[in-house]
């Protein structure tokens, strides 16, 4: 009993401030960049996580190490801060309604690869929609994205699955179909429509990422082999755009997602050939931490992005 009033008189002592002070020195790992992120002066900042640490009587940071790391136990404890300053949040939008009228802040990392296409068909209208939420974008690869939201820097990640990350929820917004983009002189471009198991017709240049997407679908698994050996440049870490000026200039082959047509004119979709049904699509998720309280703000989200999708796109939302 003694010890339990003992853990509740530390708990009382402490502020929610505090709290936020942990979590924002464990992101930033560095005592000036934590303060300018809390608004606080430096000294202010470093003042308040000591007398935390007197408080429990325990070590949360190794200030011996640079960059600032946390101890094992400080570890725990700012997990647990972050739990505890969510529910926070959690009350805050009970009693504000906040299911009605969007407000605060929302920090979304999207994969770099897909912003160019998506974001302008809905961020827009997104925004105007709820002038009340901040909303914060930045463009990362997939390393960047899972590491950032690890860290709480990031709310929410868009992202193709499959991510090959453990521990976190992802929402299955919509479905995108591939398209075929091929020049003129290579076997492909006899084709009005194109089979699946007809890719190994000639050569193909794909990106890594658009091949680790492909290679996911459940119908391609028995001609993995034959599509592997007619790729004869996996472009690892090129853009989509890159790609294409390949296939326009030098011939061959490539694997595109449909939202990247959107935005070509009459000549460059000549270049276009659509898949016969059934139509291989990749999956767009919202991947968040395990237990994301800001769930009315992540429905909008996703919402929005379905609803200004186009009709062909539309037609391949999961349902």
């Amino acid at each position: 009993m003694a010890r339990f009033l003992r853990a509740f008189t530390q708990l009382h002592a402490m502020n929610f401030a505090q709290l936020k002070y942990i979590v924002a020195l464990d992101r930033f790992r560095h005592f000036a960049a934590a303060a300018v992120d809390s608004n606080v002066t430096q000294p202010t900042l470093s003042k308040q996580i000591q007398r935390l640490e007197e408080e429990l009587g325990v070590i949360i940071f190794d200030r011996s190490k640079q960059p600032v790391l946390p101890t094992e136990r400080g570890t725990r404890i700012i997990a647990q801060a972050r739990i505890i300053l969510e529910e926070l949040n959690t009350l805050k939008s009970i009693a504000t309604d906040d299911s009605q009228v969007l407000s605060g802040e929302l920090r979304v990392g999207v994969l770099q690869t897909l912003a160019p296409y998506l974001l302008p068909l809905f961020l827009n209208a997104f925004s105007e929609a709820h002038p009340g939420l901040q909303i914060v974008v930045n463009e990362l690869n997939m390393a960047q994205i899972l590491s950032q939201l690890r860290s709480d820097q990031l709310d929410a990640g868009i992202v193709i699955a499959p991510t090959g990350a453990s521990g976190f929820y992802e929402t299955e917004v919509f479905n995108e179909p591939f398209v075929v983009y091929v020049s003129a002189n290579h076997p492909l471009a006899a084709h009005s429509t194109i089979r699946v198991d007809q890719l190994n017709e000639g050569p193909l240049i794909i990106s890594q990422e658009i091949a680790a997407s492909f290679n996911a679908l459940p119908e391609f698994k028995t001609l993995q082999q034959s599509f592997r050996d007619s790729i004869n440049l996996n472009y690892e870490n090129g853009s989509i755009e890159t790609i294409r000026r390949f296939i326009e200039t030098g011939g061959g082959a490539t694997l595109l997602p449909e939202l990247a047509t959107l935005y070509m004119g009459p000549r460059r979709l000549e270049f276009v050939r659509h898949f016969a049904p059934p139509q291989p699509t990749r999956s767009i998720n919202i991947i968040t931490q395990r237990g994301f309280r800001k769930t009315s703000v992540l429905t909008a989200l996703q919402q929005a992005i379905k609803a200004n999708l186009p009709t062909t796109v539309q037609g391949n939302q999961s349902r």
